[in-house]
């Protein structure tokens, strides 16, 4: 099968697509830097900074989004989340208690790593995206700074069925 070039979501030359939106009482900026989407956040008490794209896109029948990702921060929580159009049903991947890297790592997840959170639907599987968020939410909290660029999305080939029983 002949292997798709992964698609190139955002290589964050410009993060005009982005939009900051923390919840009550937490702080984020969002800004360009070095070519990379820099969000820099307080999270005093609980709460989350998410940076949200609006994006209307096909998915793939199996698929891998990937980004490279860096911070200076406290272990927090990395929430990678797929909404659908009507906003209301999410699709997530959470990373708990994530101690940052210092220096650049790529984060994988496969559409089978990604579960359905909440929302009308109930579950199933989300066939057109709407919009990606990257959140950061409360472990340790605090303020810090987190780094991400290289948004792509793979299609992956079909999966294999399981090879029939072995005849003796």
């Amino acid at each position: 099968p002949v292997m798709e070039q992964p698609q190139r979501i955002d290589d964050f030359a410009t993060i005009e697509a982005w939009s900051a939106q923390p919840a009550d009482g937490v702080a984020l900026t969002l800004a360009e830097d070095a070519g990379a989407l820099r969000l820099d956040f307080d999270i005093p008490g609980g709460g989350w900074a998410i940076a949200r794209r609006e994006l209307s896109l096909d998915l793939p029948a199996d698929y891998v989004f990937s980004f490279r990702l860096r911070g200076a921060a406290r272990p927090n929580h990395l929430e990678f989340k797929l909404i659908d159009a009507s906003g209301e049903n999410v699709w997530w991947h959470v990373k708990r208690d994530l101690v940052f890297p210092e220096d650049w790592q790529t984060i994988r997840i496969k559409k089978r790593q990604l579960g359905f959170a909440w929302g009308p639907q109930g579950g199933g599987e989300l066939r057109r995206l709407a919009a990606i968020e990257i959140a950061i939410t409360a472990g340790q909290g605090g303020a810090g700074s987190v780094w991400i660029d290289d948004l792509t999305l793979e299609a992956l080939p079909p999966q294999m069925e399981a090879p029939p029983p072995p005849l003796a």
